[in-house]
């Protein structure tokens, strides 16, 4: 996919265009009659009930294309810009409280007629990472790409596109013959999503909706590139060392990579105390068993469960730092990896490595996706998530995702708790209950932890 900036006749006509209302409308939202609105959808003939389809269309196109459970921000009283503008920073916790939840929002918009929403691309606490927008303020000089899924302004005049991040793309405004002619929304900004009215009055609506296509930087002309950026460049990796040597052990899978996946998961730090023997900077202290037991069920974990490769990593980290900082005001301790000079204890340590069924799932672990690659959800997802909501007994997605035991993106445990919610194969149950504009979640065989005032203000029942 290439932007055409050719500012031919057939472009400026194509491209600023409007449909008519029976083009955008289905026939049960035909109500005929006319008005001043330079936007043919607009709230003169248009009900609440049919602004939230025109939302849950474009959430549904979304959810078909692997972004579920997208969280979105209601807009201001003027419907064109986020309630938190003015007002809080959007990783606040006051922020995240706002945040809803793409079902809820279209109930909104036809229960109680809420002005809007809008979504921020490139933010994984959103559920929307690998998603770009691009606006399009003049179609003449930027115009519309054909291939993705494309919203009309509220006012009747521009687009907003939205596409899959092919990796690459960062946010940009357009300069030099582009300038004020559009945007890229790459990271942490965000376009006001259908069934939204504009301060004229007019509703923002899917112009065309062909799926959603990829765009990479070399798709976009040079005027829309952040200015220290060209398309050729390439992204910035950062890599934590990994021992040679783990590449010598024999596995169906690459141990390597493995052992690097694990060193860039949300629990780094730890993983990388641990590796260090600075146990005095995790919750563990001067417990190393406790610590090289936490250890083992992560490596475990990307490991397949495969206890001789498992022996094999253990080994050769812990050769790397036999000793840790246990026990070091304290002479007559040794402060010795027990699983280098216990026999007993390292066998434990495997038994604890082993004894759960699930296991590393590498469509879960890389961090952009295909279409065709984008999983749903897998078990160790939601074994992560029953752990976390045994913790947590009763939280938000938000706060599910922020565990340390889950490290998985907010769509996959969206996904885990829909499972958890609707599957008869998964042993502990997932109940949820709404509270205003909050959704929480509670394992059912916990709900006699949750505190009896918070149960009886949610009109959570417990069974005897």
């Amino acid at each position: 996919m290439t932007f055409d900036m050719r500012k031919s006749d057939s472009n400026r006509e194509n491209s600023s265009a409007p449909r008519s209302p029976e083009d955008v409308l289905s026939k049960d939202f035909r109500r005929g009659g006319t008005c001043n609105h330079e936007n043919p959808v607009c709230t003169c003939y248009t009900s609440d009930s049919e602004r939230a389809a025109l939302l849950k269309e474009y959430i549904g196109t979304l959810t078909e294309n692997g972004w579920r459970g997208v969280q979105l921000m209601p807009l201001d009283g003027e419907g064109k810009r986020p309630i938190i503008s003015g007002r809080c920073r959007l990783d606040s916790d006051e922020a995240k409280s706002l945040l809803v939840d793409a079902e809820d929002a279209i109930q909104l918009i036809e229960q109680d007629g809420e002005r809007g929403f809008c979504l921020y691309a490139g933010k994984p606490e959103h559920g929307t990472s690998g998603l770009v927008f691009t606006d399009h303020d003049d179609p003449d000089l930027f115009p519309a790409d054909s291939d993705t899924l494309t919203v009309i302004s509220g006012s009747g005049r521009g687009y907003h596109q939205t596409f899959e991040n092919g990796g690459d793309v960062q946010n940009a405004k357009g300069k030099e013959e582009l300038n004020g002619a559009g945007e890229i929304r790459a990271e942490n900004q965000y376009v006001v999503l259908p069934g939204s009215i504009h301060p004229s009055g007019g509703i923002y609506h899917v112009e065309s909706n062909p799926g959603i296509g990829k765009l990479e930087s070399g798709d976009l002309p040079q005027e829309l590139l952040p200015s220290n950026e060209t398309s050729n460049s390439e992204p910035i990796e950062l890599d934590t060392e990994v021992p040679d040597s783990l590449g010598d052990i024999e596995a169906n899978f690459n141990v390597e990579k493995r052992y690097q996946t694990m060193l860039n998961s949300m629990v780094s730090e730890t993983i990388e105390a641990v590796i260090e023997g600075n146990l005095s900077k995790t919750r563990f202290e001067n417990d190393r068993h406790q610590a090289e037991g936490w250890f083992a069920e992560q490596v475990g974990f990307y490991m397949e469960r495969n206890r001789e490769v498992i022996e094999q990593v253990l080994t050769t980290i812990f050769n790397r730092n036999p000793e840790t900082d246990a026990h070091a005001d304290d002479p007559d301790k040794s402060s010795e990896r027990k699983f280098l000079r216990d026999d007993h204890h390292r066998e434990q340590i495997l038994d604890y490595a082993t004894s759960k069924d699930t296991e590393y799932d590498p469509g879960l672990g890389i961090t952009k996706y295909t279409r065709e690659e984008r999983p749903e959800v897998s078990y160790p997802v939601i074994d992560r998530v029953q752990d976390a909501l045994s913790d947590l007994v009763l939280a938000r997605k938000g706060e599910i995702v922020e565990h340390p035991r889950v490290d998985r993106k907010e769509t996959q445990v969206y996904e885990a708790l829909r499972k958890m919610q609707d599957s008869d194969d998964v042993p502990l149950n997932v109940k949820s209950i709404k509270d205003g504009r909050k959704r929480y979640y509670y394992l059912e065989s916990h709900a006699i932890l949750i505190p009896e005032d918070r149960r009886e203000e949610l009109g959570i029942e417990v069974g005897i």
